[in-house]
């Protein structure tokens, strides 16, 4: 239908149910409306025409979609347009909308309710199109007049195969950093009602090479909760809508899958590496210590340790012992002709000993216990 064909049309509808207002219900504008402008299959020029014209008749829209007016729409709508934001269902609303539509012919168990209600989070679309697939599923391959929460299996399959453009466009309206947030969260969660903490997300993410840290993580956790995909809880997140879970984690396994606009490096972080140079250093100190323990402990069991009343004598090589400065020299030569002595008492590394008193002035002396080798007394 052509401009002047679409306002003829449009006039005689008005003029039908003058002095009543003509409302349009537009479900999915980005499909119907917003994709069309964006290829150019619509004329933005002449989708603004006519909203201009008709905004002063007895015309009102009605429009549903998942997000608000995009670049094509944003300045057509502009001045006319009041958004409102439709909650999710709460759990009995999305009890309702599966049961009702089918009772008398088909039985859901409290797990399958249950558990469209987790896959869906309450989503409407969400919840009517699980239940399309299910009954389906059941008509087709099952043959029977009640579902359980396992026959869902089938279907998650079927949507990880044939995704709808819903879940598409969602997707594709996302950032780089929130696509690579969520991909992350959605390989580390592995239960449905599991929550999990941005250090684990975080984890994930440089595990698959993406570029995140916790400032991107929180500001894309802020974003996307706007949108109903996430629900937090303190500082732990899920999936609300738990289908997009299970299709992300299906659909980007690695940094590459992602595709995204920019080019980013695959997650290289130093931080990553440094523990590895803490081993190595780790091992070195440690060889170091050890070798010194063997070291000393070689030291240690290649003499015996001198006690007191042990027999000793000087140490071959050793011309100049450490004995006290003071001593005198006839001293310092007895102690070099390498006479036996007796340790008569300890100092730490000292000891004091006593040698056969073949000259009355020499009696008892310092020495270091070190210089000196046990032997059995004479």
């Amino acid at each position: 239908m052509d401009g002047q064909a679409g306002q003829a049309y449009q006039g005689a509808c008005l003029k039908k149910i003058s002095p009543k207002v003509l409302i349009l219900l537009w479900d999915e504008y980005e499909e119907s409306l917003e994709r069309p402008l964006n290829s150019k299959k619509i004329s933005a020029s002449e989708a603004f025409r006519w909203f201009t014209d008709v905004k002063d008749e007895k015309v009102y829209f009605i429009m549903t979609g998942s997000k608000e007016f995009g670049g094509c729409l944003q300045p057509i709508l502009s001045s006319v347009y009041q958004p409102l934001d439709i909650t999710l269902l709460t759990e009995n609303d999305t009890n309702d909308l599966i049961r009702k539509p089918v009772e008398g012919f088909l039985k859901y168990s409290d797990g399958a309710v249950q558990r469209i209600y987790r896959i869906s989070g309450g989503y409407p679309f969400f919840v009517q199109y699980l239940c399309q697939l299910l009954v389906d599923h059941i008509n087709l391959k099952l043959h029977r007049n009640y579902a359980e929460a396992d026959d869902l299996d089938g279907v998650i399959d079927f949507i990880m195969d044939n995704t709808h453009g819903h879940v598409v466009a969602t997707w594709s309206s996302l950032k780089d950093q929130a696509k690579m947030t969520l991909a992350a969260l959605a390989h580390t969660i592995r239960e449905s009602d599991a929550y999990t903490k941005p250090a684990e997300v975080i984890r994930t993410a440089r595990k698959l090479g993406f570029p995140m840290g916790e400032k991107e993580y929180n500001e894309t956790i802020s974003a996307v909760k706007n949108i109903y995909l996430i629900h937090r809880q303190d500082d732990r997140v899920r999936f609300r809508i738990d289908i997009f879970r299970y299709w992300i984690k299906y659909n980007f396994r690695t940094f590459e899958d992602l595709k995204l606009e920019n080019d980013y490096p695959p997650y290289t972080d130093d931080d990553d590496k440094k523990p590895l140079y803490r081993k190595i250093l780790l091992y070195v100190g440690a060889a170091i210590v050890l070798a010194g323990m063997l070291f000393g402990g070689y030291k240690f069991f290649s003499k015996p340790k001198l006690k007191t009343g042990d027999c000793v004598i000087l140490k071959e090589g050793v011309t100049e012992p450490c004995e006290a400065s003071d001593v005198k020299k006839e001293k310092k030569e007895y102690i070099t002709s390498r006479k036996q002595c007796k340790i008569v008492g300890l100092k730490g590394d000292k000891g004091i000993v006593q040698c056969p008193p073949s000259n009355p002035d020499i009696t008892d002396f310092d020495i270091c216990l070190k210089e000196w080798k046990k032997v059995e007394c004479k």
